[in-house]
């Protein structure tokens, strides 16, 4: 892929919700991929009549997995990471104009871009993506090892960070492959 078609900032899963305000109404959404640009969300319960949505992020801080070993990993529990919940100003990418109410219907995803988005906020983001990356490069290169004691960490690890436990590692390798290639992706 030639640098000119690159994203201009890295992206990684988020496998959370993100709550958004439309009209002094409050909505829940669920969180594909978060970057210092913005966010990408699927089954909104209601598109958005504003293109500016104001929304709140929970942001969980994992720990670089390649730092802590194997034992220590295998007794890792997600609810137990610090969060940072950030509260954003967004504007919607794509134009719903034109389109009737049931149309909006099946719009499964939305992309949004931060708007006046503070560099502290911005650091999070960075550090949540840039650690999430080096997650899924460790993860990876525990499919090159096979061995049982490996396999119990790539399952408990993988689904800390959010990968359904797919106790076939080929399906398991192939999504956290796929979400790897698309760190950098269109």
């Amino acid at each position: 892929m030639s640098s000119s078609h690159r994203r201009l900032s890295l992206r990684a899963p988020l496998k959370t919700f993100v709550l958004y305000d439309d009209d002094h109404f409050g909505f829940k959404a669920k969180a594909i991929n978060i970057s210092v640009s913005g966010l990408l969300l699927e089954n909104l319960p209601h598109v958005p009549e504003v293109s500016a949505l104001y929304l709140l992020l929970d942001l969980p801080q994992f720990p670089h997995f390649q730092s802590l070993g194997n034992e220590k990993i295998k007794k890792l529990d997600a609810l137990s990471f610090p969060r940072k919940i950030i509260r954003a100003k967004s504007k919607i990418i794509r134009s719903f104009e034109g389109q009737t109410e049931v149309d909006k219907i099946f719009i499964q995803k939305i992309g949004l871009e931060f708007v006046d988005l503070s560099q502290e906020k911005k650091d999070h983001i960075e550090s949540y993506v840039t650690t999430f990356t080096k997650n899924i490069i460790y993860l990876l290169s525990l499919f090159e090892s096979g061995t049982q004691t490996q396999n119990e960490v790539l399952y408990h690890a993988s689904k800390i960070l959010g990968y359904t436990a797919d106790k076939n590692l080929a399906n398991l390798r192939q999504k956290i492959l796929h979400d790897y290639q698309s760190l950098e992706g269109l």
